[in-house]
């Protein structure tokens, strides 16, 4: 990574910008812009570094295509004043992501994957349920209790860049750390056979195999209208479905 290129990124961003790339870093999004800046420039080095280019990639967007071309010029790479501006974010994060490693992902055992979903099956939700938020505090009281099962929320969530349709994905509901995996659980709260919304939480799991090598979807099923359905399965390689 280019620090210099990308002090001058951050120079031209926005106090709002910063604030929210602060947040998303879990840094005090509080203080002047320098002061942002350089809690940025601090924490970056422990940032996956794709998560931190679709921070930038998401922060640029809006900018005037003049900004962008500056930014170009200032860095010495070619000016194509008819290129587009999306393609023009593309060269400036590769210029000053350059050398920059990502995490290499493991792939999560089956087996590691099934415990933690049988887990997370006989697991006692503390809590009245109501939403998807209520069960979200509810499973994370729970899992609190839990000697193996470590919740993470110091380290920001990974994302993956899918460049083709320009698209940054990223933050699972819940990511813990069981046996030295992080293992993102996405959530799903339903009353009756709610298609759609498994479909979708199906969806995102897949995304999030993609990232973090496997993932469990849980479907809080309120109306017990699943009650046909296995409760704790595979539902394909590394996505493992439970139904509370």
């Amino acid at each position: 990574m280019k620090r210099k290129a990308l002090l001058e990124v951050l120079n031209t961003l926005l106090l709002e910008d910063l604030k929210w790339i602060c947040e998303k870093l879990e840094l005090k999004k509080t203080g002047t812009k320098q002061e942002l800046i350089e809690r940025i420039l601090k924490k970056v080095g422990k940032v996956d570094p794709n998560f931190l280019r679709g921070l930038l990639r998401e922060t640029l967007a809006p900018y005037k295509k003049e900004v962008l071309l500056e930014l170009l010029e200032n860095f010495g790479l070619e000016v194509r004043k008819t290129e587009k501006e999306s393609d023009i974010i593309e060269r400036l994060l590769d210029f000053v992501m350059e050398g920059s490693q990502p995490e290499r992902r493991k792939i999560i055992p089956k087996e590691i994957l099934k415990r933690l979903s049988n887990e997370l099956f006989k697991i006692e939700l503390v809590g009245k349920i109501r939403d998807h938020s209520s069960l979200k505090i509810a499973l994370l009281n729970s899992l609190k209790s839990k000697r193996k099962i470590r919740i993470i929320e110091e380290v920001p969530q990974k994302s993956l860049d899918i460049k083709d349709i320009g698209v940054n994905i990223s933050i699972a509901d819940i990511l813990v750390r069981y046996e030295d995996y992080d293992i993102p659980i996405e959530l799903k709260y339903i009353k009756g056979r709610n298609i759609s919304e498994i479909l979708k939480g199906l969806g995102q799991s897949l995304i999030y195999r993609k990232i973090y090598g496997g993932a469990i979807l849980l479907i809080y099923d309120a109306s017990k209208s699943l009650s046909d359905r296995p409760k704790n399965r595979e539902f394909e390689k590394g996505i493992w479905v439970v139904i509370r």
